[in-house]
C-alpha cells in the first residue's frame, strides 16, 4: 500500500511537470567584445549556437560576459542556466552571477562547488551544464543581472547556449532550491527513523518487525530512486533530482544490507530450532 501511494505521488509530479509547458525565461545578452576587453573573442558553440570565449592572462582577471537589464522577474527565487567549457584553467576559477537590487544592495552567486552544475572552473572540461541559483527576499526584484567569468590566471573559458533566468515558482520545476533542501532533510530523517526502529526491534528479538521496517524503508528508497531518475531524464534541475537520487541510493544500499543480515539471522535461528527439535 505504501509503495503504491509513493508511485502515485511520482506520477502526479510527472504530470504536473508535463502540464506546465515551457518555463518562462528571460535571456541574458552577451556583452560586446569591446566591453569584455582584449582577452575575449567570439566563437561558435555547440550546434552553431553563439558563444563567448574568455582568454585568461598571467594575472587574475574578471570579465563581464552577459547582462540583463530590468529582467522583470516575478519571483524572488530564480536560476541562470547555460553550458560552459574550459581549457587549462590554472587554479580555481568560477562563474559569478551579480544580482543588483539598487539601494537594497548587490548580491552574488558563484560556482565554487566541488561537483555538479555549480562546480568551479579548474583544469579542462568539455561542455557541461552550469547553474547559478539565487534566493532573495520576497517582494524585491533585481534591476540588473550580470554574469562574469573570474579566473585566477591562465585559462580559456567558453560559454554557450542562450543564458536564461527562470522564475523558480513558475518554471515547471517540481520544487524550488529551498524546498529541495527540505526534501533531502526530511527524506534522510525518515530513513534514519526507519533504520533506528528496525535496529531497536532487532535488538529486542522482534526480528520480523525489523524486517517489515526495513522493507518499508527499502520501498521508500526505491521510489525515491525512481523519481530521481525520472527527474534526471526529464531534465529537472540539480536541486530536484540530486536529493532523490542520494536518498534512494543510500537507503536502498545500506538498509538492503541490513535486511539481508536480518534474514540470515532469522534463517539461522529457525535452523537451530529445527535441529534442536530433531535432537529431542
Amino acid at each position: 500500500m505504501f509503495l503504491r501511494m509513493m508511485l502515485v505521488a511520482v506520477l502526479l509530479l510527472t504530470c504536473r511537470n508535463s502540464a506546465s509547458g515551457e518555463a518562462p525565461t528571460v535571456e541574458l545578452t552577451f556583452a560586446s567584445l569591446e566591453e569584455m576587453g582584449q582577452n575575449a573573442v567570439s566563437s561558435a558553440g555547440p550546434a552553431s549556437e553563439p558563444a563567448v570565449i574568455v582568454l585568461g592572462s598571467d594575472q587574475p582577471s574578471t570579465t563581464r560576459v552577459a547582462v540583463c537589464e530590468s529582467p522583470g522577474i516575478l519571483n524572488h527565487q530564480y536560476v541562470v542556466r547555460g553550458r560552459v567549457k574550459y581549457e587549462d584553467v590554472a587554479g580555481d576559477g568560477y562563474l559569478e552571477l551579480l544580482n543588483d537590487f539598487g539601494s537594497n544592495g548587490e548580491f552574488f552567486t558563484r560556482t565554487l562547488s566541488a561537483t555538479g552544475p555549480m562546480s568551479k572552473l579548474t583544469g579542462t572540461s568539455d561542455w557541461r551544464e552550469f547553474e547559478l541559483p539565487f534566493d532573495g527576499n520576497p517582494g524585491r526584484k533585481p534591476r540588473r543581472l550580470t554574469l562574469r567569468v573570474v579566473l585566477p590566471g591562465q585559462g580559456k573559458v567558453a560559454i554557450a547556449q542562450p543564458l536564461m533566468v527562470l522564475s523558480a515558482g513558475q518554471a515547471g520545476d517540481w520544487w524550488s532550491i529551498q524546498q529541495g533542501g527540505w526534501v533531502g532533510g526530511i527524506g534522510g530523517m525518515l530513513l534514519g527513523i526507519f533504520g533506528g526502529l528496525a535496529g531497536l526491534s532487532a535488538r529486542r528479538k522482534r526480528k520480523h518487525l525489523a524486517v517489515s521496517m526495513c522493507s518499508t524503508a527499502i520501498a521508500f528508497s526505491l521510489v525515491s530512486l525512481i523519481a530521481g531518475i525520472a527527474g534526471l531524464v526529464m531534465r529537472q534541475p540539480f536541486h530536484v533530482f540530486y536529493p532523490l537520487l542520494l536518498i534512494g541510493g543510500i537507503g536502498a544500499f545500506a538498509i538492503g544490507l541490513n535486511l539481508r543480515n536480518l534474514l540470515q539471522q532469522i534463517r539461522s535461528e529457525e535452523l537451530r530450532k529445527i535441529q534442536a527439535a530433531d535432537a529431542v
